[in-house]
């Protein structure tokens, strides 16, 4: 493709050899659908294993004790005892949705798993909208499809964004 072919014809080009790749367009309803549906599956559905052990250890297990207190022992990492080497700015915002649980007596144990994942799942969201503004703006919409393909199903950087570890 020369340099003066338009974004259209370059769209068509890579949609040749990128499967499904008109659904990366991120200003389609599709495109959204596509998304939330992507997203929602690596949050919720593929996040069940022990990945990163500050997931739990620095995100839930001090949300837990935030929202329960003396209720129910919980066992703190030591950066949430003596020597508070960690802010709970972080377990404050991903603790809303346990509190709401809470209010309702729906906080079981896979729905207080659940919650933070919630806020997560929102956070991811938003990233991925400011990737394609961002990615739009600066190298044009049809590298930015192409790119938000890669993106979006890359192992390693999908199972780590959608995991709690930004507080560890």
């Amino acid at each position: 493709m020369g340099e003066n072919s338009s974004d259209g014809e370059a769209r068509a080009g890579v949609g040749a050899y990128v499967p499904f790749y008109s659904w990366c367009d991120l200003d389609s309803s599709k495109g959204k659908a596509l998304l939330v549906l992507v997203r929602a599956i690596q949050t919720f559905l593929l996040t069940s294993t022990m990945y990163y052990p500050d997931e739990h250890w620095q995100a839930t297990e001090p949300i837990y004790k935030m929202v329960y207190g003396a209720e129910r022992e919980v066992e703190l990492a030591w950066e949430f005892t003596s020597l508070k080497g960690r802010s709970y700015v972080f377990n404050l915002l991903y603790s809303l949705p346990i509190y709401v649980f809470r209010a309702l007596s729906i906080d079981s144990g896979p729905m207080v798993r659940l919650g933070p994942y919630i806020i997560q799942f929102c956070l991811v969201l938003v990233l991925d909208s400011y990737f394609w503004a961002v990615g739009k703006m600066h190298v044009g919409k049809s590298a930015t499809m192409a790119s938000f393909w890669m993106y979006l199903f890359n192992y390693h950087f999908s199972s780590s964004v959608t995991r709690l570890t930004l507080n560890g």
